[in-house]
């Protein structure tokens, strides 16, 4: 189920999409993260639509997303959000990401907080079409 010592991530499989998303989640709570909201954040964001190749998904590593842009590893989406969870968290959060990229961190942000105002900002046209798209097929 885990990929070699140096990636440290569980080895995508694609008849099993469901049982490797629950044992990416596993393995970052069991890794990474303890803040609750947070890990209830990675089961309720699928990666797999914020990723140039599916199979990338539930890799812990940067990922390519196009033109140069890259996703970062999981482990440090969920560093950061346990360290912002407090702001996040609050009832009047508004949250900004700038270079936002795929528009995976502004949904692991929302899927945290429902009643945040989140918003992710980008350079580049291409890549808000893409993260518009994810937000809306996850």
């Amino acid at each position: 189920d885990y990929a070699s010592s140096n990636d440290d991530a569980i080895q995508p499989d694609p008849n099993q999409h469901e049982a490797q998303r629950a044992r990416f989640v596993a393995f970052l709570a069991a890794r990474v993260l303890s803040d609750e909201f947070v890990i209830r954040a990675f089961d309720r964001v699928d990666r797999r639509y914020y990723v140039k190749d599916e199979e990338d998904a539930y890799l812990q590593r940067p990922c390519r997303i196009e033109n140069g842009a890259n996703l970062s590893a999981p482990n440090v989406h969920g560093m950061v959000l346990e360290r912002l969870s407090e702001h996040i968290m609050r009832p009047d959060a508004r949250i900004l990401e700038i270079c936002c990229c795929s528009g995976y961190f502004c949904a692991l942000v929302a899927a945290m907080n429902d009643s945040a105002q989140v918003f992710g900002v980008d350079d580049r046209a291409s890549l808000i079409q893409r993260a518009q798209t994810a937000v809306n097929t996850d």
